[in-house]
């Protein structure tokens, strides 16, 4: 089967609903399941990412000279070639929807950067014909905000990957994955009731939502008008944005960078990201939003942002 995502070509012998299926061309990334027990690679990169709401570690990522092994405990492992066009996996006595969930985002997306492409940790939306997007840990109302921007006008362009590339010297941010994950009190507080809503993952409580069930999603690449760190701050305190300047933005995009911790194993990858930021400061801003920890404040923090956007967006269409 072939997907696309990211502008990239996926043959897959997973179905994978959550992408877009496109006729068959030469594959990007190969995705097949592994023949016999993983290897385990010889040396450590990362282990302590926390999935589980008791704190336990879950995940561990090792690398040798063939590529990478990414063990995700009790629920699957796979192996990536170093130049990500290789992925294998086998799945351990769980849910399929959570082998299919981890493949189209973070193995995925872990195998693209290794294949230069760079991400940052954050939903993309789009605001007229600019896009924008939220950056910030997980936990940090990203897609809580993206639905409210929803209801305000926008449309959805990717979630928690938000991958950019410059064109003609434009930065455009690409369309990744078609969903919003909320916690089942934003679902309750931010959705109409006939919503339909699925389980995203059988570890976290978290619900998945179709952008189309909120206006829209948008499935081609978008001119990047502006970035938003998300900052929460106190539910009485109004919001803001403030923007960053110099190494201020720099140090706010690294720190926002997706799986960065993963790829420490790549120095020249991490080297060019590094310039690649630069560049991208120098087309669009970088603002520090400071979010109000409260539902009820949601409309106002939408507003600080479509305001920003809309300036940001009309200097960069002025310039071109």
């Amino acid at each position: 089967m072939f997907y696309e995502l990211l502008g990239r070509v996926i043959d897959s012998d997973v179905c994978m609903p959550c992408l877009s299926a496109r006729s068959p061309a030469t594959p990007d990334i190969r995705i097949r399941q592994m023949v016999g027990p993983p290897a385990p690679a010889a040396r450590l990169v990362f282990e302590s990412e926390r999935l589980r709401e008791d704190g336990s570690v879950s995940a561990r990522l090792g690398r040798d000279d063939s590529g990478y092994s990414w063990s995700f405990r009790d629920l699957a492992d796979f192996c990536l070639s170093r130049d990500g066009s290789l992925i294998e996996w086998s799945s351990h006595a769980g849910e399929r929807r959570d082998l299919v969930t981890l493949l189209a985002g973070s193995v995925v997306a872990f195998a693209l950067q290794l294949q230069g492409l760079t991400g940052l940790h954050g939903n993309g939306l789009v605001h007229g014909t600019a896009a924008f997007g939220l950056l910030g840990p997980s936990g940090y109302g990203k897609s809580s905000l993206s639905s409210m921007l929803m209801r305000r006008g926008c449309d959805f362009l990717t979630d928690d990957f938000l991958a950019i590339e410059f064109k003609s010297g434009t930065p455009m941010a690409l369309p990744g994955l078609q969903r919003l994950k909320l916690w089942p009190d934003a679902v309750e507080r931010l959705l109409p009731r006939e919503t339909a809503t699925e389980a995203y993952v059988s570890w976290l409580p978290k619900q998945s939502i179709s952008p189309v069930a909120l206006g829209g999603g948008i499935a081609e690449a978008r001119p990047l008008a502006a970035l938003f760190v998300l900052v929460p701050i106190a539910a009485p305190e109004a919001p803001t944005a403030q923007r960053l300047h110099g190494e201020q933005a720099l140090a706010a995009l690294v720190a926002n960078s997706y799986q960065a911790h993963l790829l420490t194993a790549e120095p020249e990858l991490m080297a060019s990201r590094l310039d690649f930021l630069q560049a991208l400061l120098d087309k669009a801003p970088v603002y520090a939003l400071g979010c109000p920890r409260s539902f009820d404040r949601l409309r106002e923090t939408a507003e600080v942002v479509l305001s920003h956007v809309g300036l940001a967006g009309g200097k960069a269409a002025a310039s071109r």
